[in-house]
């Protein structure tokens, strides 16, 4: 029997854990978790492949849609000599619409998953079996406080320091956005309400704050020298009911 196509019935059967990791790892912002071995990151997708293809045979052979031949796979899987392909040509159309159903259920199952545990945020709660592999994330998303406890729609504001022609600049603004690089790595910020001074002070040059007039100021996370991030929430005044005060909540 062709290695080849042994080779091509192991990856679309390994697909599905690839495939809802993708999908759970995968926010607005780009990817959230950063790079991780190869081997560890294949052991967890292989696992969850074997579990999802568990569910899914059950479910096909509970419904009596099909019958599974156990026997059949074997011997592709290990390139037996004595394998006829002719059951998987005449059943090639339930074979597609298999893996097709069940690849859209892996990435559906992954975003919704995504979903509810940044909902629930029980990503804080059980770090050790929810948290998405990205500090950053955390840090510019959905920072905590000193007591451990999620800050509920944060004011971020951000000072970094930039090199710009042997000269150093200091930039503070309210964070706007933000996205990662392939590797789940910061890779560039966006900040409104901008302005600049020299860094560091001195009386030498001019230290006064310039400010920018932009709807969104781009600084790469590469050109930065050092990060100051400080969190505030927004405080209502119970005479007015109008929220308008900033309380700091943390520094980075």
């Amino acid at each position: 029997m062709n290695i080849a196509f042994s080779t091509l019935v192991i990856i679309m059967i390994l697909s599905p854990g690839f495939i809802f990791k993708k999908s759970y790892s995968w926010g607005d912002g780009g990817f959230f978790d950063e790079y991780k071995p190869l081997s560890s990151y294949t052991a967890i997708c292989v696992i969850i492949s074997i579990f999802f293809n568990l569910i899914a045979v059950s479910i096909v052979e509970g419904l009596h849609l099909y019958k599974v031949e156990i026997d059949t796979i074997l011997d592709i899987l290990i390139s037996s000599k004595t394998f006829k392909h002719g059951p998987i040509v005449s059943s090639y159309k339930q074979i597609l619409i298999y893996f097709f159903v069940l690849y859209l259920s892996s990435w559906l199952l992954g975003k919704l998953l995504q979903k509810i545990v940044i909902k629930t945020g029980i990503d804080i709660k059980l770090p050790w079996l929810f948290k998405f592999e990205a500090p950053w994330y955390y840090i510019l998303k959905r920072p905590k406080d000193g007591y451990g406890k999620e800050i509920k729609n944060p004011v971020i504001f951000i000072d970094v320091t930039v090199g710009i022609e042997g000269t150093s600049y200091l930039y503070r603004g309210v964070l706007q956005d933000f996205f990662f690089d392939k590797g789940g790595n910061l890779d560039r910020i966006f900040i409104e309400g901008v302005c600049r001074r020299n860094f560091p002070f001195s009386g030498k040059v001019s230290t006064g704050w310039v400010e920018f007039t932009s709807d969104r100021f781009l600084v790469k996370y590469k050109d930065i020298t050092s990060m100051n991030v400080t969190y505030y929430k927004l405080q209502r005044d119970n005479n007015s009911q109008v929220e308008h005060d900033y309380v700091p909540q943390n520094d980075i």
